[in-house]
């Protein structure tokens, strides 16, 4: 088999990080990291981060980060037309984060044929519980950085994502994964960075659903 070229989906957050750590483990060669922003947007669509911390994680990670920014009227053109351009580059496929939300697949793969590009789903089969645990015992650093309301209270920001912190959220019955947009994180350490991120959760914002830390280098 060929050795895959791809660019990885990175949202800065846990499932982005695992998935390309596992694309790695079986022998692929990552090239690009993709953010989609909006468009003139300060701040990622998935994780709300900020592009210099973005920046650092590629730069930690040793792979380019490129940033499309796209309306939601416009996002799947553009994405589109980021496949096929990838595709002339010279990457082969794409690697994803999903783990079990058919839907969501099932538009990457629409959207990618005829594109040259290849979708991949290195955490797919895998159950919620073991995406999360895998992410811990690879030796993964990462920090709560926005939940939802309904589930999880201000006092989450800024822990740190362990064992500890995953018994906590099955006593209250939280998705250990945070697949239903229960918790997001921001990753600063792990088997595939080069060195450790040096960053500060500082203030806490909200909106009417959410709980924000705000994250800075």
């Amino acid at each position: 088999m060929e050795r895959m070229n791809f660019f990885s989906s990175w949202s800065g957050g846990k499932d982005s990080s695992l998935a390309l750590y596992s694309a790695v483990e079986r022998g692929g060669a990552p090239k690009l990291l993709l953010s989609i922003f909006e468009e003139g947007g300060e701040r990622s669509r998935a994780h709300g981060l900020k592009r210099e911390i973005l920046k650092a994680q590629s730069e930690s990670l040793g792979i380019p980060l490129e940033i499309v920014e796209a309306s939601w009227g416009a996002y799947r053109d553009v994405f589109v037309d980021f496949l096929k351009g990838s595709s002339s580059r010279g990457l082969d496929s794409g690697v994803f984060g999903d783990i079990d939300l058919l839907a969501h697949r099932e538009w990457l793969e629409n959207a990618a044929e005829g594109t040259g590009i290849k979708p991949v789903f290195p955490l797919w089969g895998m159950s919620r519980e073991e995406v999360v645990v895998k992410f811990i015992e690879s030796g993964f650093e990462a920090y709560i950085v926005s939940c939802k309301k309904e589930a999880l209270d201000a006092s989450f920001l800024g822990r740190r994502l362990d064992k500890d912190l995953l018994e906590e959220f099955r006593e209250k019955r939280v998705d250990l994964a945070g697949e239903n947009g229960e918790y997001h994180s921001i990753v600063v350490n792990g088997p595939i960075f080069k060195h450790r991120l040096d960053i500060s959760l500082n203030r806490v914002t909200e909106n009417e659903s959410h709980y924000f830390k705000e994250v800075r280098l």
